[in-house]
Formats: structure tokens, sequence, C-alpha cells
């Protein structure tokens, strides 16, 4: 009998840490930079094709691209990575605004044609693991 309420005793410690963990892992998920999105976009196998024929024109395009859907959202480029690959590609862009909420460029930038996810910049947290 002692056993088994050491045993039952063990495994509730066990799961209710695990249960706060999970909370605290829950509420860091939330957590987001305000006015700041990361976002994926299509490259089309047009522009894939230009970046094999003439790399300072691609880039300048693909430079343009992102500076075009960040006037959409009154943000700014902060920084982008272009993943080129045979038939299209796709472009991830962080960007950031003064002025507009994340819902706010998020709301703005998902109507666009090429964008193919918008989401938060989330803050990611090692010391609650």
């Amino acid at each position: 009998m002692h056993k088994v309420f050491i045993f039952a005793f063990v495994i509730a410690v066990s799961l209710s840490a695990i249960g706060a963990q999970a909370e605290s892992y829950k509420r860091t998920l939330r957590e987001y930079v305000e006015g700041s999105v990361l976002m994926l976009v299509i490259i089309t196998e047009e522009e894939t094709n230009l970046e094999k024929k003439d790399k300072t024109l691609f880039d300048g395009i693909i430079s343009e691209k992102a500076k075009r859907l960040a006037e959409t959202a009154n943000a700014e480029v902060v920084s982008y990575i272009v993943f080129p690959a045979e038939g299209g590609g796709k472009l991830y862009i962080h960007m950031h605004s003064d002025t507009l909420t994340t819902v706010q460029i998020i709301k703005r930038l998902s109507a666009e044609p090429d964008v193919i996810n918008v989401r938060p910049n989330y803050i990611n947290r090692l010391d609650t693991m």
C-alpha cells in the first residue's frame, strides 16, 4: 500500500510539473514583437529563371518585391532570404512597422496574391524549457 501511495504521489508531481511547463510554453508562444511580422512569399518561375541569367537584376527585382509588400503594410524590410528552386521559389521577409500593429500588418498582407503565409514575429525563450 505504501508503494502505491509513493507511486501515485510521484505521478501527480510529474504531471503537475509537465502541466506547468506546458502552460509556460503556451504563454511564450503568444508573445511576439509588436509591429513585426515574418512572411513567406512566392517567387515565380520567371523570376527564378532570371536568377540564372542575371543575378544582379534578379536581386533588384526581389528587393523591389519585398519593398512593395512592406509599403502595402506601411512597414520597412528588416531582412529577407531567398530560396530559389526549379519552377519557382520562396522569399522569406522580416518587416517592421512603427505605425501599425502586428494584427493590422497581417490583415493587409494576407490579401496580397503572392503571400503564402504571414505571421507575428514570435519571441522564443530557451529558459522556459
